[in-house]
């Protein structure tokens, strides 16, 4: 059973650190409105784009983006970002 929990840990962290790549990849696209990746960059956002927009857009169908004005926040990455890591505290009690 640890060794299960253990893998369901590591598969946690690793998309984790998917998430903060779209971040990273999402931050520079907005500065640098005429990038365009391509050959390894544009596989990699390629798979980064494809393995984390599933549960966000799940969950923003549900969840309306905040409203500050004329800026409008996506809380549907916040709320995968919460819930993987309290499910991750959650599992860390039984290893």
């Amino acid at each position: 059973m640890k060794i299960a929990i253990g893998i369901l840990l590591l598969f946690i962290q690793f998309y984790m650190v998917l998430l903060l790549a779209r971040v990273v990849i999402d931050i520079v696209s907005m500065i640098l409105r005429d990038w365009n990746p391509t050959g390894f960059a544009l596989v990699a956002v390629n798979v980064v784009y494809k393995a984390t927009d599933p549960p966000l857009r799940f969950i923003g169908k549900y969840v309306p983006p905040l409203r500050l004005g004329p800026v409008a926040f996506d809380m549907a990455f916040l709320i995968v970002i919460l819930g993987l890591g309290i499910l991750g505290r959650l599992l860390q009690q039984f290893v």
